[in-house]
């Protein structure tokens, strides 16, 4: 099913994307083998996509995140993605933490530079219409991640323009996150950095802290707020109102629905590994594809992977190829199935 973000005044609705499938959990790359990133101790990274725009201070915010993390010797990563400034465009900031010291491990561990479809922990957003970007992305999914967003708006440009009232549903876009995400958390971000003289910035990293899925104190978030030197009364009045929000929320929940679904899929995925008829040689790659494919989109959409290597495969027989051909072609073909935007 697609995920479709309709205007209030507008009958059609405008398709944004397609509803990524959660990732089943008989089938979690963590059943498989060690997931990316584990394989020096056995702890993986935890993952954290951030979806801020421009002048919210996203860059300070990871900043903060990564000075508290290293305080701790905690090994971590983050890399940034410069959108426009202001509303029309987004800022996306990636942050790896290993929650193992760094003298504790018996190599350096590799950090990944950009986040993975189904791959990231926690996203946290600044507004509810970049939580829903996300979504869309494919990183969030009912198995894994846990959404912490704004819900207030701040309208895009194509919004402001319409000659009716032009807003994206925010009731949708709430229900996308209740659907895809494992757990949620929902605040007011934007009235919470107002009431506090803060930037909301600062009510993020309250957010985050509280979540309960970091093992960082708030304390060391606060030193780092100290540390940086810049407006550090506001700061940690806008830390506190975001820590405050996320411990008395109620939202951290897991979602019924959501795991019922991730069963379905999960059933169905299993059924369609059975079915895949590959040569020997090529097999690992085909299974490897079907996964990934069905965790970019759906089962349907990993279907449609083996039905066109099907020719593929009749040629590669007929030519005595041993399965090569079959095996090259299932790898460039999954990996153009699941093209990435880097925007």
């Amino acid at each position: 099913m697609p995920l479709v973000l309709s205007r209030r005044a507008d009958p059609q609705p405008e398709l944004v994307g397609s509803r990524p499938a959660s990732r089943p959990a008989s089938h979690h790359r963590r059943v498989h083998g060690p997931r990316r990133g584990a394989g020096v101790s056995g702890t993986r990274p935890i993952s954290i996509l951030i979806a801020a725009l421009g002048g919210e201070g996203g860059g300070v915010l990871t900043d903060w995140i990564v000075a508290a993390a290293a305080e701790l010797g905690f090994p971590v990563q983050s890399t940034s993605i410069p959108g426009v400034a202001q509303r029309t465009g987004a800022t996306t900031y990636y942050i790896e933490i290993v929650p193992v010291a760094g003298d504790a491990l018996p190599a350096r561990p590799v950090l990944a530079l950009a986040p993975g479809i189904g791959d990231v922990d926690i996203v946290l957003a600044s507004e509810l219409l970049e939580a829903g970007r996300t979504i869309v992305g494919g990183f969030v999914t009912s198995d894994r991640t846990l959404m912490i967003a704004s819900n207030a708006r701040s309208y895009l440009v194509v919004e402001k323009m319409a000659m009716g009232d032009g807003r994206y549903d925010s009731a949708r876009l709430i229900k996308a996150i209740e659907t895809h995400a494992q757990h949620h958390l929902l605040i007011d971000m934007a009235a919470l950095a107002s009431q506090s003289g803060a930037m909301i910035n600062a009510v993020m990293l309250g957010a985050i802290a509280g979540c309960g899925r970091l093992p960082i104190p708030a304390d060391a978030f606060e030193r780092a707020i100290r540390a940086d030197a810049k407006a550090v009364d506001a700061n940690l009045r806008g830390f506190r109102a975001g820590l405050d929000a996320a411990g008395t929320a109620a939202a951290l929940r897991g979602n019924g629905r959501a795991i019922a679904q991730q069963s379905r899929d999960g059933s169905a995925l299993i059924e369609l590994e059975r079915a895949i008829a590959m040569p020997e040689a090529a097999h690992d790659v085909v299974l490897a594809g079907v996964r990934r494919l069905a965790a970019y989109q759906d089962i349907a959409y990993a279907q449609l992977y083996l039905d066109r290597l099907a020719p593929v495969r009749a040629a590669d027989a007929r030519a005595n190829a041993g399965g090569r051909l079959v095996r090259e072609t299932a790898r460039h073909l999954a990996v153009r199935m699941s093209y990435e935007d880097v925007i």
